[in-house]
């Protein structure tokens, strides 16, 4: 018999990843800081938000996504996920598949992260503070609903049909 997930342990495993997320997010950062340095030493000015933007992208996100992407294909988990012994289960393991349930685990992240990029630059507006107001309320969905249920999947297990279970 499968010994089941607490949410104790589903909760530590995803703070384990959001936290190696975060030092993968201010490396990205200091790095995008570094190159708005040069830019303003060789000509004087920043680089404008839509560049910072795509270089938040290139340099933070899409490694950071082929990363877990590989990590569930070769490991069955996250490094979070490897800490506590837990793997991914899913249904339909496809890459494809993988790739959406990790676009969906990290978009919110990823949008509040954006969203801040703008302010620095632009100031609280309208689209940028609601855009970080829905992202929390995602994250608080999420760790609300995977804390009260027996199966310690939150909605994006049920949207690509994976769940976290104990590696065997």
């Amino acid at each position: 018999m499968q010994k089941e997930v607490t949410s104790k342990v589903r909760l530590t495993s995803l703070l384990t990843d959001w936290l190696m997320m975060n030092l993968a997010f201010l490396t990205g950062g200091v790095v995008i800081l570094a190159i708005n340095f040069i830019s303003r030493l060789i000509t004087g000015n920043y680089l404008t938000m839509l560049i910072n933007q795509i270089l938040m992208v290139i340099i933070i996100y899409i490694p950071w996504l082929v990363l877990h992407v590989w990590f569930d294909l070769q490991k069955g988990g996250s490094l979070g996920q490897q800490m506590f012994q837990l793997s991914v289960r899913y249904a339909n393991s496809n890459i494809p598949v993988i790739i959406l349930r990790n676009v969906l685990k990290w978009c919110g992240t990823f949008i509040i992260l954006s969203s801040m990029i703008s302010i620095l630059d632009r100031g609280v507006t309208t689209v940028t503070g609601l855009l970080i107001v829905v992202s929390f309320i995602w994250l608080f969905i999420n760790i609300l609903i995977l804390t009260v249920n027996k199966g310690k999947w939150h909605i994006i297990d049920k949207i690509v049909n994976s769940q976290i279970t104990y590696r065997e």
